[in-house]
């Protein structure tokens, strides 16, 4: 059916009565024909219509001096001869204007966004040539959809196939089309207009013949890739074959292979994608050409884009989130509407079953607002009729899967509460961010989203938010009175270095992570007066930069292109990014710079133009001082200068000992080294160069994090002691070589440090063919009668066993040799390598009841033996289970050691998790907050090998082996520790069985969670009933003390040992 424009508007008109058709009134006005003269049938008068005019009816009883622009009329008969679609095209010659609004002024038009993409599309449909997909990208909020309908106006598009994404922006869309939106109370197309005609693909086509028909009586097709998916092959065919354009919106689904495949068909025609985003979740490029990009910044400073609050909660455990979130939202909504705002709240949710449990919280929360759930699993009819509710205000709560965010108009939802990190978030805080003409009669006011930031998903939600757009950090205000006190800093340093110098604008500075790397200077600087880079002499393509006055801050990120070297050609070259940053610290008189480039910035001259000429760098030896208080320090690599030479030479791995030996005997000077160690409990690398005058450690943080690192290595190197380099190193870990076994006894092995380092559920053992996950196996070491060493990987039911041969007679000076068992492979997500493959880059590491450690044929000796342990530190237990039965299993055997240490603690944790058996992190692992720490202690428990306590050392070296082992899990972390017991407590729950003692997996991962702000303390309990405190031996004693000074070393934790009377 034709339509024509026709829209409601106040005319000038006389009135008169018509002497031919007394039944009639005739209205003359200043309308185009055929409106010019308008006939109105008086009110219950039998009389023939009159032919080819337009005729209005009265709706009630009226005389004609009572008529006036609130009268009621409805049309009788509208003079129209129907076109064809081609001819409703070419009527659309000249009528579009190409008008931009002046709100000062109070002329309406479109917007300058909008009238920017016209032209560009303009532009570009003049190439006979050329047809790369257009892309057009309009934040939410700043008229894409009118966009669209003005392209087809403006360029004539006689047969457009419109792609969306879903079904109710389908229909969005439709009802647009069919009157052309407000383009005609924009004034940018005259009043009275021939509409498109418009089809609606409700399901998909069967053949050929439904896909010419509905062409030939359109101008505007739209549908959904899955309702054309569901087509017939040749039906969709035809009906591209036929099509002259393809719009496509909300296009960063384009990258989908429904999508994509559908514009495959249209290589030779015109296609433009319009989007509020060009960033795709998975990763995937839209395709084509960004022809137009009005970004968020800009809209926001126009004014179409409000700021939203980011108003965070913190709730660690994730079953209580919902509720928390629920209650911060319906607390807004009310806060809102007290202050007449008449806001709506959107919950966003990605599964159904989670929709309905949400509106039984919503429902007991807030009843009066009557929440409403709507998702794709309704009919549109349901969803339509619930949707209906919150536009009358019955409702005011939404629980949504996966609908309102693209293309929904309802400006009144302005609380959006992210119960789940949605697939594109983007989108939904420009939904909910935007500013729209609104016809309400109540003020629509500031945006918030509810957030809880203890969820690992939504932080990395807002991290790549804010790595897609600069603007992000500028328009999503964070706001929360519970923000732990690195992040309100973090915001008070960003907010600071807003707006001077426009780097701001370029990147986001929430996401500028510099790694943890200083050239430290010493000054005299009394004032920071820095506001320009005028006198730094940069030379780069481009600079922007950051200055904050309050915080003491230069950031400048430089632009550089430089020839390409694999080819000499005039119009290619590599661009590169140059990043620098500067911190004056007044209290300490000194100047901290990090840089991936200090060449490039000649960072001493810029330190001296902003600080002065008295700003001198710290070089030479004092900087070695950064390495004192490290525990177990293991050089990974170190470079030395020969003493009256000029040679310098790099050493690394086993051959540092050469360099640390050379340097010993003063014959080299030590220049620069990288030291593995332990400090206040933490495992770090520190590393620096005496003549570069830098300083780095390999992690990496935000500007807060930089900037208090880099105030510990500067306390570091301006302590009072004094610093020689050569009783320095002499206390250096060394590797070794040697050419048979060690002479002590093999306490422990434990996996090399890649595989230590990874997520264990990313890594299997094979034995044989088999595959086993890393967190189920385990490893164990001991010497044969002969002192030949030997290593066996092992589960609870399979083992291979390997020799350790060293020898000089071994090209390499070791070789693995299998055994016993079966053969062992390690496999990850890139290769499968054989055990003694695996070993040559990765070694097992050796622990032996000295303190010291080896790894294929070098051996690291380590003095942790300072004195012998203190005896009055066992704790005597009144023992009334069996003794030598160590493990109560998954039947819970009350009459073991493991049970009754169970019973003695239970009161004591919020979690409590059997992890007895093969790869164990220890037999009981508990975890408890106490003053703002996560308590992480850990139950080794052994068997006595005899009813009666004893001296026995066997009874005590592998308890102590597992409790030096179980170090690494305070350094892995609790996202490393989640993974190996989610891992293994599954293998459990298939066999009916559960490893949670206390407390669930959920309990776990609140506590893994709050790991992200809370440091971990550890704690490591050995319990051996078969040692009694009265008859300790000495060789007990020094291995308690080992294994004492081992754990406080690298963890600052206290060992605690249970024992009998």
């Amino acid at each position: 059916m034709q339509q024509i424009g026709l829209p409601e508007t106040i005319i000038n008109a006389f009135v008169e009565l018509d002497i031919e058709n007394k039944n009639y009134w005739k209205i003359l006005t200043d309308l185009d024909t055929p409106f010019d003269v308008i006939y109105i049938k008086q009110w219950n008068k039998r009389t023939e219509i009159i032919n080819d005019v337009p005729i209005l009816k009265l709706s009630v009883d009226t005389n004609l001096e009572s008529i006036n622009e609130y009268t009621k009329l409805s049309w009788i008969q509208v003079p129209l001869t129907p076109l064809s679609p081609t001819e409703i095209t070419a009527s659309w010659n000249n009528q579009f204007q190409y008008k931009q609004d002046n709100p000062t002024s109070g002329l309406k038009g479109l917007r300058p966004p909008q009238i920017g993409a016209l032209h560009t599309i303009a532009s570009k449909f003049t190439s006979k040539k050329d047809f790369t997909p257009l892309t057009v990208i309009l934040p939410t909020g700043t008229g894409k959809t009118e966009t669209m309908l003005a392209t087809v106006v403006s360029q004539q598009c006689s047969k457009v196939l419109i792609l969306v994404p879903s079904d109710s922006l389908r229909q969005q869309i439709f009802k647009k089309f069919t009157t052309f939106g407000c383009l005609a109370d924009l004034g940018v197309i005259p009043k009275i207009i021939n509409y498109p005609a418009v089809f609606l693909v409700k399901h998909g086509l069967k053949t050929e013949e439904e896909a010419i028909e509905i062409i030939e009586s359109s101008n505007v097709i739209i549908a959904t890739a899955s309702i054309l998916n569901h087509s017939s092959q040749a039906a969709k065919l035809k009906l591209f074959e036929l099509c002259t354009h393809l719009f496509i919106d909300e296009a960063h689904h384009v990258a989908a292979s429904t999508w994509n495949n559908i514009r495959e068909n249209f290589k030779d025609k015109r296609v433009i994608q319009f989007t509020a985003t060009p960033f795709r979740n998975d990763g995937k490029d839209l395709g084509g050409k960004i022809v137009f990009n009005y970004s968020l910044g800009e809209a926001q400073e126009d004014g179409y884009f409000k700021k939203i609050s980011l108003k965070p909660i913190k709730e660690y455990d994730l079953k209580k989130s919902d509720i928390a979130i629920a209650n911060k939202a319906v607390e807004q909504l009310r806060s809102d509407i007290s202050q007449n705002y008449d806001h709506l709240v959107m919950a966003r949710v990605n599964e159904k079953p989670k929709a309905e449990e949400l509106l039984a919280i919503y429902q007991s929360i807030a009843p009066e607002f009557n929440p409403i759930v709507v998702h794709s699993g309704l009919t549109s009819s349901q969803n339509n009729q619930k949707l209906e509710e919150l536009k009358t205000r019955h409702s005011r709560i939404v629980i949504c899967v996966d609908m309102l965010g693209e293309g929904y108009d309802l400006p009144n939802l302005k609380i959006a509460a992210l119960h789940d990190q949605h697939k594109s978030l983007a989108i939904t805080l420009q939904f909910i961010g935007r500013f729209t003409r609104s016809s309400s009669n109540t003020p629509i006011g500031e945006a918030s989203a509810i957030a809880n930031i203890a969820d690992v998903d939504i932080q990395g939600g807002l991290q790549k938010l804010y790595a897609q757009d600069a603007n992000w950090d500028l328009i999503l205000k964070r706001l929360s009175e519970e923000r732990i006190n690195n992040e309100i800093k973090l915001q008070d340093v960003i907010d600071s270095l807003r707006g001077n110098g426009g780097l701001d604008k370029q990147i986001s500075l929430w996401n500028l992570r510099p790694s943890c790397s200083a050239m430290l200077f010493k000054t005299e600087c009394q004032e920071w007066g820095i506001s320009s880079l005028e006198n730094l002499n940069l030379r780069f393509a481009q600079t922007w930069h950051a200055i904050s006055n309050e915080d003491k801050i230069l950031i400048i990120l430089g632009v550089r292109n430089t020839p390409v070297n694999w080819g000499k050609f005039e119009d290619i070259d590599d661009t590169n990014h140059y990043i620098f940053i500067l911190n004056w610290d007044e209290e300490r008189e000194a100047v901290f710079v990090y840089s991936n480039d200090h060449d490039a910035f000649k960072t001493e001259d810029i330190a001296k133009v902003i600080c002065g000429e008295n700003t001198i760098q710290i070089t030479g030896e004092t900087i070695f001082k950064v390495l004192d208080n490290v525990q177990l320090p293991l050089v990974k690599n170190l470079g030395s200068s020969q003493v009256g030479a000029i040679s310098f030479t790099q050493f690394f791995g086993p051959n540092v000992t050469d360099g640390l030996s050379q340097i010993e005997k003063s014959s080299s000077e030590l220049n620069n080294i990288a030291v593995l160690g332990y400090e206040n409990g933490d495992r770090v690398v520190w590393g620096c160069s005496q003549k570069k005058g830098k300083i780095w450690s390999p992690k990496a943080g935000n500007l807060v994090d930089w900037q208090e690192w880099s105030q510990n290595a500067w306390d570091k190197i301006h302590s009072e002691d004094e610093i020689d380099v050569n009783n320095l190193v002499k206390d250096f870990l060394k590797p070794i070589r040697i050419n048979k076994a060690y002479k002590y006894y093999p306490l422990f092995a434990e996996w090399g440090e890649t595989l230590q380092n990874v997520f264990e559920d990313k890594v299997d053992i094979l034995f044989d063919q088999t595959e086993i996950p890393l967190f189920l196996a385990d490893l164990d070491v001991f010497k044969d009668e002969s002192e030949q060493l030997y290593i066996k990987i092992y589960t609870e039911d399979l083992f291979g066993l390997y020799r350790l041969n060293i020898s000089d007679q071994f090209p390499s000076g070791y070789m693995y040799e299998h055994v016993e068992g079966s053969l062992i492979s390690i496999k990850t997500h890139s290769s499968t390598i054989p055990f003694e493959e695996k070993m040559v880059k990765d070694p097992v590491r050796i622990h032996y009841v000295d303190g010291s450690m080896s790894y294929n044929c070098y051996l690291i000796q380590i003095n942790l033996i300072d004195n012998t342990f203190d005896v009055d530190g066992l704790n005597q237990i009144n023992w009334t289970v069996d003794i030598t039965k160590e493990s109560m299993g998954k039947a819970r055997t009350r009459n073991t050691v493991q049970f009754q240490t169970l019973s003695m603690i239970q009161d004591q944790f919020e979690i409590i998790i059997n992890d007895d058996g093969s790869g164990e992190i220890a037999d009981l692992v508990a975890l408890r907050q106490e003053n703002n720490e996560i308590i992480l202690s850990l139950y080794h428990c052994k068997y006595s090998s005899s009813p009666e306590a004893g001296r026995r050392l066997a009874d005590m070296y592998e308890v102590c082996g597992q409790a030096q082992r179980s170090i690494r899990w305070k350094h892995a972390g609790l996202k490393h520790l989640f993974k190996h017991i989610n891992g293994r407590n599954n293998k459990w729950l298939s066999e009916g069985f559960s490893r949670f003692v206390k407390g669930d997996l959920a309990d776990l991962e609140k506590y893994r969670n709050m790991a992200n702000t809370m440091p971990i303390k550890l704690e490591v309990t050995i319990v051996q009933p078969g040692l009694s405190k009265s008859v300790i031996t000495e060789e007990i004693s020094k291995l308690l003390a080992c294994t004492e000074s081992y754990i406080k070393k690298t963890t600052r934790a206290d060992l605690k040992v249970w024992c009998s009377t």
